[in-house]
């Protein structure tokens, strides 16, 4: 069987003619990938103007090279003055098709040839292949048609012999209509088609799909990939809704803030006050603005504000610098200040590996009864980055953990490359959005590195027209203590060193630590990992960090000293 990118077309747009000829495809030999709707760009002559263009198929086989097919539907075809015509029945017709009384059909007049089409399909991804990797492509490569539902006995033109034409006879055998054309191909374009242009190919056909599904452009509406599963997540709360304490865990993109919020606002809207509490300040604050902003009874914040407020300034940094910053002796503090407190009748705990023992019962403390209080907690022992005591947590608790498995983050390639380089997530089952490895480079100077995300922003912004919101840099150090820290600008570029931009500006790029972007995520995530010896082989850190990318992970590993 081919691999088939994406493994099934469900949350696509597909007419009935290209889901005829995807279930076929599936039917090739494992040497043959192919990829439905591969989008692309080329800017022309007229100055930014961009020429839009779409590929129904990309047939690639490792030993030969690639085909680009274009698939019409209808009953019959016509070519007059070099125009092409389809016939369609009532069912298939679209609003603008002429009806013709004579024939009960309609007929719609294509605005340029299906051969046309996959040509110039085609010739984009070959001169792509050379503008990214600075070398011709090795293998064979050509461009045909498919007619699945009719039959087509002679050429259509000179340049649609039916040599490369797929009708519906041709369908019965599919694998050997293929071959025919490569062979059809073979007489202009011998070459051996070595591995390494079979890699650099698929790999550049992958990206070239998910930079549009990053747009929103190609898949029919992102959110809808996820909507079973959300629906799943609803029916988990409401399943465990009768318990007043529970423990929650899930890996990293498993939907625990997004399952805590929907419970916070589940409670809020049967009347209660709640505490929804997380470690993260700026998870924190993104939860509040988005999610929070007009519900009166919720209060978000995270830890360390949230006891500032309860106990006042003096107290809090007395309590903060005695013990270290871990708050050793707050809870006799907060027991001498009963009367004082803010009282809630549920509490909601995101980030929870990150609270100690003492903060959980601290928390305790706000409830307005303690003995019929509401208290979740969500966390991820593989995110436990500041070393907490989960094992001491879980003994806080009269239920085992209930579990999050569904990955509602990341694409299937960054999860499956997550879980073979750190050893974290293997109880997490992927999403069904197909994606690409991520991208690794090696950079040991300023100059490398600026030179390098100079050319990724502008490939990025200008030529992806991905928005600089979707992509954040993020850091194992502060942006003084990186390989950026010896200037703000990178090429066109400015990094500002926050999470939020304030500026739509599309020269300036947001830069994190990661674990200030702990909860958070971003559809683009350029992880600059600075292998040392001081930081030694941080396989929890680099868990957290990669799992920020819902779609594209690009991995700087910065060699300085």
């Amino acid at each position: 069987m081919a691999k088939m990118i994406p493994e099934s077309l469900t949350y696509y747009n597909f007419t009935e003619s290209e889901k005829l000829v995807f279930d076929s495809l599936r039917t090739l030999g494992e040497n043959f990938t192919v990829f439905y709707s591969v989008p692309w760009q080329k800017k022309t002559n007229l100055g930014n103007f961009r020429f839009n263009g779409e590929c129904d198929f990309i047939i690639e086989h490792k030993d030969k090279g690639f085909i680009s097919l274009e698939v019409k539907g209808g009953k019959d075809i016509k070519i007059e003055n070099n125009i092409w015509y389809l016939y369609f029945s009532e069912r298939e017709r679209l609003d603008s098709d002429e009806y013709l009384e004579n024939t009960n059909q309609f007929i719609r007049r294509l605005r340029q040839s299906p051969l046309a089409q996959s040509r110039d399909s085609m010739y984009f991804f070959v001169d792509h292949f050379k503008e990214k990797y600075g070398r011709d492509f090795s293998g064979l490569f050509g461009h045909a048609a498919c007619f699945p539902n009719f039959r087509i006995k002679d050429d259509l033109g000179p340049e649609a012999p039916k040599q490369i034409i797929i009708d519906a006879s041709g369908m019965i055998n599919i694998e050997k209509r293929i071959n025919e054309i490569f062979t059809y191909y073979e007489h202009d374009r011998k070459g051996r088609y070595i591995d390494k242009d079979h890699y650099d190919f698929i790999n550049i056909i992958r990206l070239r799909r998910h930079y549009s599904i990053t747009k929103g452009s190609l898949i029919r509406n992102r959110s809808d990939i996820f909507e079973s599963i959300n629906h799943t997540q609803d029916l988990y709360l409401e399943m465990i809704g009768e318990y007043k304490d529970a423990l929650i865990t899930g890996g990293a993109g498993t939907g625990k803030t997004f399952c805590a919020i929907k419970k916070t606002k589940q409670l809020a809207s049967q009347g209660k006050r709640v505490l929804f509490i997380c470690f993260n300040k700026n998870l924190a604050e993104h939860i509040k603005v988005n999610y929070f902003y007009n519900i009166h009874n919720v209060d978000c914040y995270n830890f360390h504000e949230f006891i500032k407020l309860s106990i006042g300034l003096d107290f809090y940094k007395k309590i903060f610098l005695e013990s270290n910053n871990r708050f050793n002796g707050l809870l006799n503090q907060l027991q001498n200040s009963l009367e004082r407190l803010p009282k809630f009748d549920a509490i909601i705990v995101d980030e929870g590996q990150d609270f100690e023992e003492e903060w959980f019962k601290c928390l305790s403390l706000f409830a307005k009864d303690v003995q019929n209080k509401i208290f979740y907690v969500f966390y991820d022992k593989n995110q436990d980055i500041f070393q907490g005591n989960i094992s001491r947590i879980l003994k806080l608790f009269n239920y085992p953990p209930f579990h999050l498995i569904e990955n509602l983050r990341n694409c299937s390639e960054i999860q499956k490359w997550v879980v073979e380089k750190t050893g974290f997530g293997h109880d997490v089952m992927p999403n069904k959005i197909e994606g690409v490895e991520p991208i690794i480079f090696e950079v040991k100077s300023f100059e490398q590195v600026s030179s390098v995300l100079s050319s990724l922003f502008d490939s990025l912004i200008k030529n992806e027209l991905i928005e600089n919101h979707q992509l954040i840099i993020l850091s194992d150090r502060k942006l003084e203590n990186s390989i950026l820290k010896e200037n703000r600008r990178v090429g066109n570029y400015r990094i500002i060193d926050s999470i939020i931009v304030c500026d739509p500006n599309p020269a300036n790029i947001r830069f994190a630590t990661v674990q200030s972007f702990k909860g958070l995520e971003s559809d683009v995530v350029i992880y600059l990992q600075h292998d040392n010896i001081e930081q030694g082989n941080n396989n929890m850190l680099k868990y957290v960090a990669y799992t920020r990318a819902r779609f594209i992970l690009y991995i700087f590993k910065c060699f300085i000293s």
